[in-house]
């Protein structure tokens, strides 16, 4: 069994980083966040986390009108 971390201890940890498990994200409505990287990782396809989190509703509008259009559709 491994050990369990809390957010304090991945900076120290030399796995995190030869891993490349922190990731600085810039965000729209806030400063910037240092979020976790995906675990896995392909050598010909690369993973990742390139954008923060939606807000709410953020991508509501778009959504919607897809659904409308699709029922219309149908």
């Amino acid at each position: 069994m491994g050990p369990v971390y809390d957010p304090s201890d991945w900076v120290h940890d030399p796995h995190v980083a030869a891993r490349e498990m922190l990731v600085r994200v810039d965000h729209e409505h806030h400063r910037p966040t240092v979020v976790l990287n995906t675990p896995i990782k392909f050598s010909d396809d690369p993973t990742g986390i390139y954008r923060g989190a939606p807000r709410l509703d953020q991508h509501g509008e778009e959504i919607r009108a897809e659904l409308e259009a699709k029922e219309k559709n149908d």
